[in-house]
């Protein structure tokens, strides 16, 4: 159970000695290098248990006896007479944004292209807004579309069936047709065309629309339909009345491009080009409807080189610029029409230019090899050697590493649970798979669905992470000891009563500081003991908080205590991140099983030494998963903050105790001394009586809003309860899917893999075959230059004996 916030602490220990909110988390225990211990030392230092208190200030000037008792009676009453005008103070609560406002946040998120955000956003209007029918259609829709842009394609077309199913209703007529086209989209990209059932689905619905909701959108979603059932005459005369209102335009003139295409005769495609030109015409008033374009001048390039209008195939390459995506493509195809003109310098500045373009994208290998055969044809053969050699040295590692993966006899489940790890262990680990190779793996057939799933279940797991760590931050406040977290309308209620009972204790201060000042040094026995345990807390005491001031400075420092132990959590990350660098550098270093030298380390040694790195491995894994619960109870202690935690609990300790020991001092001093003091504690008695029975009054209506807090929470907890029983429910659902999917998906992963380690194959071969040719025709051009070299000579030696012949010939007529 949750203590309430007037409760007293089971083992109070006064003014706080504990980090506000504190979960007292375990230190990590390393085995690590000096550097790592040293650093989770620090870690573990800030993370332990330290004071919080406030430096003692004097809140009053020293009064003498009689000024203190009547300054204390006035502030008693004082504090009494404002507890009824204290219970009316009201907080701001939680203000909760509109349905209209989240939906404005979604569509900000969906702009800047962070669709899981996105569509956390929709999916909450949907689940808090499902009264509120506009903004709960466009949120169903808008989700849809965050997915679809997400790549989770069947998730997507969830959605996008519920706005179709309930097109007829006004709030989601505005999407209807959208989301048909939509799903012929998804039909297209995840279905079987042999067997096109969902593109049967839409067809029928069209059918079934009423002539008049018939707009462009519907027919364009009518024609990409007919067009995957291959009915490409019904297709064809379908997209040809698509107009420009629905925004797909430009798409259904590419696809009519793409028909005139299928049905071209014996590679005469000016049909074609015609019809993709036509696409060229509309302008490009959107980055969708410009890509468009631009697909359609890549179209017309790809024929008319393939019609041998080389020339023409240039200018039409030529119109998509450096800013599109697809400007690498461009110039790799570009850099082939400049071959087979014969123009090598043109074609070789392509390739350089989409080599520093685009270094990583899917034409850069088949770029380089393009570029060494160029150098290759022009004689430059030391660099054509060097881009082949180049090639060869990247992939042959690649494909060594693929095949032994491949070898090693893992199951198709293995596969899965590789790819699915919460850290993608394929790209880490000592069996770590290069992340071109699960691009191009991506790449392959089914390769976009089955690491969709992938993706889409990495992605689960993280939501799903997330949402525990929040429901467990949620937890920690409604059942932890701040429940005023909670319900922050109350907040300054609470503060105010809590500043009146501390104003009560300022007023015990000054009768206990007067106290001091008639009491004599040398006292002793019972009442010397009760002094020096009052003067301890007194100075405690004297630095609580009577203000807003003085709460906001305390709820201030407590933040920044929590945010010195985050920082050194962040260094002991960076620390381990470090010592994580040095051991993925020394395995590499292992791998050439030479030293620096060039000598070979012997077999025992290097099994000794990556021995070693492992245990360091091993105790680096168990650190970030210590640090990683310590990061946890930070972040459950910074939420926790506040009126109500730990720090206030050691307050009503301090507080009953100074109180108590104050009342007892003075009723020992009126019975064993005399004088001044005596006199004193007589007067003192009645007001300290008084100021019990006031701070009792305004604990009773602390008491009382309490019981309130506890009232408001018992919905929150059993909501919070609910919501743990749906998480555990999702986390079942995703181990079934995760069970179902595991043999498919690691299948197709399997196959997939295979497929690129025969592309890195073919593309090794090609470059070593690049370098026997280099070596060939250097030999060739080298037996040609010796061969015209010995003509030469020869020619010399003739030139040589003929005149050497005629001065012996013309001597010999002299003579």
């Amino acid at each position: 159970m949750a203590r309430s916030v007037t409760e007293r602490p089971d083992h109070p220990r006064p003014g706080g000695t504990s980090l506000p909110g504190r979960v007292s988390p375990r230190a990590p225990v390393a085995r690590l290098s000096r550097g790592a211990r040293l650093a989770l030392l620090a870690l573990s230092l800030a993370a332990a248990p330290a004071t919080v208190l406030f430096a003692p200030r004097a809140a009053f000037a020293k009064l003498g006896p009689d000024e203190a008792i009547g300054v204390a009676t006035n502030e008693i009453n004082k504090v009494e007479a404002e507890i009824p005008a204290a219970i009316t103070v009201k907080s701001q609560g939680i203000v909760f944004r509109s349905a209209e406002q989240m939906i404005a946040d979604g569509d900000l998120l969906f702009r800047l292209r962070d669709y899981p955000r996105a569509i956390l956003v929709f999916s909450q209007i949907q689940e808090k807004y499902p009264d509120n029918k506009p903004a709960y259609a466009e949120a169903v829709y808008r989700s849809g579309e965050a997915l679809y842009a997400s790549r989770d394609f069947l998730s997507a077309r969830t959605k996008f069936r519920v706005v179709a199913d309930r097109g007829k209703e006004p709030e989601f007529r505005p999407y209807a047709s959208k989301a048909i086209a939509r799903l012929v989209d998804i039909a297209m990209r995840v279905d079987d065309p042999k067997d096109p059932k969902t593109a049967d689905e839409v067809l029928s619905r069209i059918n079934a629309l009423p002539p008049g909701d018939v707009d462009s959108t519907i027919l364009y979603a009518k024609g990409k339909a007919l067009y995957f059932k291959k009915d490409y005459d019904a297709a064809k005369a379908t997209l040809t009345s698509v107009g420009a209102d629905g925004g797909f335009q430009h798409q259904a003139r590419f696809i009519l491009g793409v028909i005139a295409l299928k049905q071209s005769q014996g590679g005469k495609y000016k049909g074609a080009v015609d019809a993709f030109s036509r696409v060229t015409e509309l302008p490009g008033d959107t980055d969708e409807h410009k890509e468009v374009v631009e697909l359609a001048w890549i179209a017309i390039g790809r024929l008319l080189y393939e019609m041998d209008e080389l020339d023409q195939a240039v200018l039409a390459y030529g119109h998509v610029d450096k800013s599109s995506k697809h400007f690498d493509t461009r110039l790799y195809e570009e850099a082939w029409v400049y071959v087979r003109q014969e123009n090598m310098e043109k074609a070789r500045r392509a390739l350089d230019l989409l080599s520093l373009t685009s270094p990583d994208g899917p034409y850069a290998i088949e770029g380089e090899l393009l570029k060494a055969d160029i150098l290759l044809r022009k004689a430059e053969f030391k660099k054509a050697l060097e881009t082949y050699e180049k090639v060869r040295d990247d992939l042959d590692p690649m494909r060594k590493r693929l095949e032994d993966y491949l070898g090693s006899g893992k199951t198709a489940a293995e596969y899965y649970d590789k790819l699915t790890g919460t850290s993608f262990e394929a790209l880490d680990g000592p069996d770590a798979l290069p992340p071109i190779v699960v691009k191009w793996a991506k790449e392959q057939q089914d390769g976009a669905l089955a690491f969709g799933v992938v993706e889409s279940v990495q992605q689960t797991k993280e939501l799903l992470a997330q949402a525990q760590e929040m429901l467990d931050k949620l937890q920690a406040v409604v059942k932890g000891p701040n429940k005023l977290k909670a319900a922050p309308e109350l907040k300054a209620t609470f503060e105010k009563m809590f500043a009146l009972v501390n104003r009560v204790t300022r007023a015990r201060v000054m009768i206990g500081e007067a106290l001091d000042s008639v009491e004599p040094a040398d006292v002793g026995g019972d009442l010397y003991a009760v002094r020096e345990q009052r003067r301890r807390l007194q100075k405690i005491v004297a630095a609580l908080p009577t203000d807003e001031a003085g709460f906001a400075k305390r709820e201030e420092e407590a933040i920044a205590q929590w945010r010195a132990v985050s920082q050194d959590l962040q260094r002991a990350e960076v620390m381990l991140q470090t010592t994580q660098a040095q051991v993925d550098a020394l395995r590499r270093y292992l791998k050439t099983k030479v030293t620096d030298k060039g000598t070979p380390i012997p077999a025992a040694t290097l099994e000794d030494y990556r021995k070693k790195l492992d245990e360091e491995e091993a105790e680096l894994k168990k650190l970030r998963e210590e640090i990683a619960v310590l990061r946890k109870q930070v972040d459950i202690g910074k939420a926790q903050i506040g009126l109500g935690d730990a720090r206030y609990l050691a307050d009503v300790e301090a507080r009953e105790q100074y109180r108590d020991l104050l009342e007892k001092e003075v009723a020992l001093v009126g019975a064993q001394l005399g004088g001044d003091a005596k006199a004193f504690a007589s007067k003192a008695g009645p007001v300290l009586a008084r100021a019990r029975a006031v701070e009792d009054k305004a604990m009773a209506q602390l008491k009382s809003l309490d019981g309130q807090v506890d009232k408001q929470l018992a919905g929150v907890k059993a909501t919070l309860d609910a919501e743990q029983a749906a998480l555990a429910a999702y986390k079942d659902q995703l181990a079934k899917f995760d069970d179902e999917a595991r043999e498919v998906v690691g299948e197709v992963a399997k196959r997939n893999f295979g497929l690129v380690k025969d592309k890195l194959t073919t593309l090794v071969m090609r470059a070593e075959r690049g370098i026997i040719d280099q070596a060939w025709n250097e030999r060739e051009v080298r037996k040609l230059i010796l061969r015209d070299r010995q003509v030469e000579l020869k020619d010399a030696e003739r030139l040589l004996d003929d005149e050497l012949k005629q001065i012996t010939n013309d001597g010999a007529g002299f003579e």
